[in-house]
């Protein structure tokens, strides 16, 4: 019982650790966006200049976090997380500095460098230093550190630089972030393997980068990679367009559609939790996820068609958040089954990276739809991607499958 409830309290500050750390990393994603009325005041610049920053930064991020999962294979998960938190919270501070447009771009480079490392470098710590009972719970609380991040920026830095300056709002964050990165450094060698003979067993057998380049390229890998820009399609163009799309879908004010978006957004944290539990009582993640994916598809699609009351409509789509949660921490368990030892860097670097590619795209199309005056296709689209979503995360199962039936014959 005594060694139980040690291994249970060493996993929970391990889970704190890299939950604070993903945290920061979705914090410091949105430290511009909330300050963007204050730059263009001082700076004239156009909000299609500002926008590009972000593009920028996400697409550095996307394009080097698979380098980034072979960086975390080859030196370790810790040096290359402490690393990034200190280049993305650096880079935040200097924005303050900046004399002119180009150097903005060039920062926004370098934090997306930072930024690029924590999907490959937090799912490989995790792991392989949480126990493997916990593992879901600890991937929920991870995905939950993201949502807080996302959710406590905007409020903040907007206040800070309205109270003091953009310039100083995102000094004055950069610095907070670079202490508080130094605090998680000290906490550094609580982050050891739970199963050290293992961990150093699955680190030898790391592979070259041929045989690396290989295995990502398998079809499996093809598949999550594709079902994650598939996802980030969705969810990110649905976070964007719901309360746009839903005011001349429902005929609710749009103070109304924004509380309708609230509730799908607080829901899925809370499923996130859930589905972490779940997780780790019941081993099919692959069927979890589907049936998270499924439903939350239909509630997508299904809510905004029916003439609902505003309080209803609140709860419908924040039963869809909750189901879209739930289904998150089996996600991310069914791409730590397909890793090979030694390799969880690389492919959590690589699928995750589809992430980014559909966040950039996403917004792009939705809005489309909306400008187009088609507001009911931004749920018909989101749904359709999440029902193939569900589909889409079978498939390396089914092609496992495959293989084995034809070798067996």
């Amino acid at each position: 019982m005594a060694t139980a409830l040690t291994a249970g309290r060493r996993d929970a500050r391990i889970i704190g650790i890299v939950g604070v750390a993903h945290l920061m990393s979705h914090f410091y994603q949105l430290v511009l966006p909330p300050l963007f009325p204050l730059i263009r005041a001082e700076t004239g610049l156009s909000y299609a200049s500002l926008g590009l920053v972000m593009g920028v930064f996400y697409a550095t991020s996307g394009i080097l976090q698979t380098p980034a999962g072979f960086l975390v294979d080859r030196v370790g998960a810790r040096p290359v997380l402490f690393c990034g938190l200190a280049v993305l919270t650096a880079a935040s501070a200097a924005y303050a500095f900046v004399p002119e447009y180009e150097m903005l771009l060039g920062l926004a480079v370098v934090a997306g460098i930072g930024n690029s490392v924590f999907h490959p470098a937090d799912y490989s710590l995790i792991n392989a230093t949480v126990s493997p009972s916990r593992i879901g719970r600890a991937y929920s609380v991870h995905g939950v550190g993201g949502h807080i991040g996302y959710a406590a920026a905007p409020p903040i830095m907007f206040a800070l630089g309205s109270l003091t300056g953009w310039r100083t709002a995102a000094l004055a964050m950069g610095l907070a972030g670079l202490v508080l990165a130094a605090v998680l450094f000290a906490l550094r060698n609580e982050l050891k393997p739970y199963d050290e003979e293992r961990f150093r067993m699955q680190a030898s057998s790391g592979h070259d980068a041929g045989t690396a380049i290989a295995m990502l390229l398998q079809s499996r890998m093809i598949v999550f990679l594709l079902f994650f820009f598939v996802f980030a399609f969705a969810t990110i163009g649905l976070q964007n367009f719901t309360a746009i799309a839903l005011a001349p879908v429902t005929g609710l004010p749009l103070l109304a559609t924004n509380v309708v978006l609230t509730g799908f957004l607080i829901a899925s944290p809370v499923g996130i939790l859930i589905g972490g539990w779940l997780a780790d009582a019941v081993p099919r993640h692959g069927m979890i996820a589907t049936v998270g994916f499924v439903l939350a598809g239909l509630l997508v699609v299904g809510v905004p068609s029916l003439a609902l009351p505003a309080p209803l409509l609140v709860a419908g789509f924040a039963a869809a958040g909750l189901f879209l949660g739930i289904a998150l921490p089996s996600r991310d368990l069914v791409v730590r089954a397909a890793s090979p030892p030694g390799a969880s860097g690389k492919v959590f670097g690589f699928v995750y990276s589809g992430l980014d590619a559909g966040a950039s795209l996403g917004p792009t199309l939705f809005g489309l739809l909306v400008s187009k005056g088609q507001p009911h296709a931004v749920f018909l689209t989101a749904a359709g991607l999440l029902m193939t979503g569900a589909l889409i995360i079978h498939l390396p199962a089914l092609f496992a499958r495959c293989r084995a039936g034809t070798s067996g014959r």
